[in-house]
């Protein structure tokens, strides 16, 4: 298999592809993020996918909780 087989969108390797989305958020939860991302080092989009992740992992936790 060549490298390029095994790349997705963007060069990135498949699996780790990724979309662009714009969700319309308020200003203040904007701010919260941008001082979020520079105090963790990360970019805007990367606070944005570990805030995500995180409460993702949550909501699964509980629902599969609820489920037993």
């Amino acid at each position: 298999m060549s490298e390029d087989d095994r790349k997705g969108v963007g060069g990135a390797p498949k699996g780790d592809e990724k979309d662009q989305i714009s969700p319309r958020l308020p200003l203040a939860l904007i701010d919260r993020l941008r001082k979020a991302a520079e105090r963790n080092k990360r970019t805007m989009s990367g606070e944005v996918e570990y805030a995500l992740e995180r409460y993702l992992d949550q909501d699964e936790r509980r629902a599969e909780k609820a489920g037993s």
